[in-house]
């Protein structure tokens, strides 16, 4: 029965007539999709869906007969995008989207991505396959490389060493976020390598205190105590989420809060085995930005609702740990100032510092109005506005003269009712003008159709007159 229809399927295709009309309309209904990818019509996949019945779903749009679900480069999605993405025959649908995935936006860096990923993507390469052509489910063991679309690519990273004291040039785009969170580990014995610690951003709290101690003294015959300086201190917590979102990033996110929470320990010489404390630098976006000090403390706690890692199958959890997916982390920062602490404008507390036009802190204290209401650089002065405005204000109380509060509400309601009369005024004369143009415009459009009309009908009856003459000269 499906080879007789095939049969007589392909003969009407092939029919010079009936057979090429039929693939015109459906190539034109074809082209009409909304969808951009879905504009491509072929016989061919007419033809296999009639072989494929009752067996597999072939596409009615794309050059070939593909299964449906199934995205390779014949599929007219990559017809649209091959040139971006690459000709990729096993690719997940979620990369045809129009954007870079997740892992690559990460990887490209410049692209304004933050490789966040997105646990509900589609799995790619043989994971994609066997699901959609041989309609088997797929474990949650699926391999890194077939889960890129699914991954957090600042929790996949591990702990990084550092090159001239700056993430190496090749890791820097993989590691960058919407608001950069890490921890530099320095390393005494070679400070231009710290260890990098960074997670994402999943921020909960951030608390920067800053405390000033003072000598309290009393004089004899004095009420009030007086005060001098003792002390200066500082102290920052942070508190944040680490949350996995693949099985892949479990290792490396409990690497890096095993070494966080390592800080707290001392460090000791390789040689003669001293004692020595661990510094490190903490950037929180722009407002801690690599703020050296040491870690007084990591709280580390886990709620009910937070799902574990139970390594059931002995064979495809073999690399894994019973551990929580997510957590809850605290961490307190004594921060030691590479600056002088100092009661000054200039002193870059908050990391608004930096060159040129990015420091925010390089202009002076304003000492007259103009100053203060100037904006940096060559931008405009807002402040001849504010000038001018005043300036009206004050010519208007001028006008209300003086007297009691009465007669200048008097004057101010008359003042005020004169504004409105005359905009009122200058409201109602604009919308007459308008309403005038619009009528005159129709009467002279009305005007025009009537004597075009007119010379028609003139021109008519004339015509007739003549061929009325014309007939009975005949006669």
């Amino acid at each position: 029965m499906i080879m007789q229809n095939y049969q007589r399927i392909s003969n009407f295709l092939s029919d010079p007539a009936k057979g090429t009309q039929f693939m015109l309309r459906q190539g034109l209904l074809q082209y009409l999709n909304p969808q951009p990818n879905q504009r491509i019509w072929s016989p061919g996949n007419l033809l296999s869906q009639i072989l494929g019945s009752g067996l597999v779903n072939i596409k009615r749009s794309g050059l070939l007969p593909i299964p449906g679900g199934i995205d390779t480069f014949f599929s007219p999605g990559y017809l649209q995008y091959f040139k971006h993405y690459g000709m990729n025959p096993t690719m997940s649908k979620q990369n045809v989207k129009g954007v870079e995935p997740a892992y690559k936006w990460g990887r490209e860096g410049n692209k304004g991505g933050y490789g966040i990923g997105s646990p509900g993507a589609q799995y790619g390469g043989w994971a994609n396959l066997k699901r959609k052509i041989l309609r088997k489910k797929n474990h949650y063991n699926v391999s890194l490389a077939d889960s890129y679309d699914k991954i957090d690519i600042i929790n996949r990273l591990d702990i990084i060493k550092g090159v001239d004291n700056a993430l190496p040039e090749k890791i820097a785009p993989l590691a960058k976020d919407m608001v950069n969170f890490r921890f530099e580990i320095m390393n005494t014995d070679d400070i231009e390598s710290p260890d990098f610690i960074i997670f994402r951003a999943f921020l909960e709290t951030m608390d920067d205190n800053f405390d000033a101690s003072h000598n309290e003294y009393k004089y004899n015959g004095r009420g009030e105590k007086f005060y001098i300086y003792e002390g200066f201190e500082r102290k920052i917590s942070v508190s944040f989420k680490i949350a996995a979102q693949s099985r892949h990033e479990m290792k490396p996110l409990y690497r890096k809060l095993n070494y966080l929470a390592a800080q707290t320990a001392p460090n000791y010489s390789p040689g003669q085995g001293r004692i020595r404390t661990p510094f490190a630098k903490l950037t929180v976006g722009d407002y801690f930005k690599r703020v050296p000090g040491v870690i007084t403390s990591v709280g580390i706690s886990w709620s009910k609702e937070y799902p574990w890692e139970i390594k059931n199958h002995p064979d495809w959890d073999s690399d894994m740990k019973v551990l929580p997916h997510i957590l809850d982390v605290t961490v307190s920062f004594q921060p030691i100032h590479n600056f002088t602490p100092q009661n000054l404008y200039s002193t870059p507390f908050i990391g608004i510092d930096g060159e040129d036009d990015d420091n925010w802190l390089a202009k002076g204290i304003a000492t007259n109005k103009g100053e203060a209401y100037k904006r940096d650089g060559n931008e405009e002065n807002i402040f001849q506005r504010i000038l001018k405005r005043e300036k009206d204000v004050l010519d208007k109380d001028n006008q209300e003269g003086t007297g009691d509060d009465d007669e200048k509400d008097a004057k101010k309601f008359t003042l005020w009712s004169k504004d409105k009369r005359s905009n009122f005024k200058d409201k109602i004369g604009d919308g007459l003008d308008s309403v005038g143009d619009f009528f005159g415009d129709a009467a002279g459009n009305v005007q025009d159709w009537w004597r075009k009309r007119r010379s028609q009908k003139t021109g008519i009856y004339n015509a007739g007159n003549q061929n009325l003459n014309s007939f009975t000269e005949g006669l």
